[in-house]
């Protein structure tokens, strides 16, 4: 049997057709930097509108101010974290995705102000909000809110929390780099006796085999790379499940089950 080495293809060699379109985003860095230039700009409104939001027009005002913000946040992080999943080895990636992220945070802490500063209203005037026609747009907004106001802290609070944004990531973008860059795991010979690089993507394909032999080494040299980092691993998980007990008792939560299972409505049972 003849047999051959392969290698993982660059993104280079990839036909065009099977490449994220990132283009489409922004076509060029410059781009980039204007519209991450403009929403350093938008968040600095954020003045605007703070001790202005029991008035419904200003309460509008905020909440399209808000949304515009977001959107335009999201569309700088999605684009700098998926250049940087095209090569997490680059370094002008890595730094474009890290000044997304810290936008996002500073993001998050510019708009922390608005949910304590509603909650700080009579119960019955976010309800009178909610019926006015203006804000037709806002009813599932404000619903959201009233149903946060058992664990939402004061404005200081919120915004301190808000700027532990990059810490409390810490553990997750370390397992990101370490699983993604840093890992290397060993090559496997395929059915056809071919000597082939053992990738996230292609342990899959080696499970999928009707050979056995194949699926247990595919197995085997996936959770025994693995095994070799377990002390990292274990710590890094460790930092992660102690961010988020903290964070479910900061908000009283009794677990954190229930904590993450509130953002989306989701009862315990």
């Amino acid at each position: 049997m003849n047999t051959r080495k392969t290698t993982v293809p660059l993104r280079s060699d990839i036909a065009q057709q099977h490449r994220w379109q990132l283009e489409h985003l922004f076509a060029h860095q410059n781009d980039w930097d204007a519209s991450y230039d403009e929403a350093k700009k938008m968040i600095a409104r954020a003045s605007d509108f703070h001790d202005r939001l029991g008035d419904t027009q200003a309460l509008r005002s905020c909440f399209e101010w808000e949304d515009a913000l977001g959107m335009r946040v999201e569309r700088l992080y999605a684009y700098a974290h998926m250049r940087l999943h095209e090569n997490m080895d680059d370094a002008q990636s890595q730094a474009r995705a890290d000044r997304a992220s810290t936008l996002s945070v500073s993001a998050s802490e510019a708009t922390s102000f608005i949910v304590p500063e509603l909650l700080s209203l009579p119960t019955e005037q976010l309800h009178q909000f909610r019926a006015d026609a203006s804000m037709r747009a806002y009813t599932h907004t404000l619903d959201e809110i009233i149903r946060q106001k058992d664990h939402m802290l004061s404005k200081k609070e919120e915004s301190l929390l808000a700027k532990l944004g990059n810490v409390a990531h810490a553990p997750s973008k370390v397992f990101s780099i370490l699983n993604n860059t840093e890992i290397a795991f060993p090559t496997l010979r395929d059915a056809n006796g071919n000597e082939v690089p053992l990738t996230h993507s292609r342990y899959i394909e080696f499970l999928e085999q009707p050979d056995r032999t194949i699926r247990r080494n595919a197995f085997e040299a996936m959770y025994g790379t693995y095994a070799n980092i377990k002390n990292t691993m274990a710590t890094t998980l460790h930092a992660h499940v102690s961010k988020n007990v903290v964070y479910a008792r900061i908000r009283s939560f009794p677990t954190v089950l229930e904590a993450s299972l509130h953002a989306d409505n989701i009862p315990i049972s």
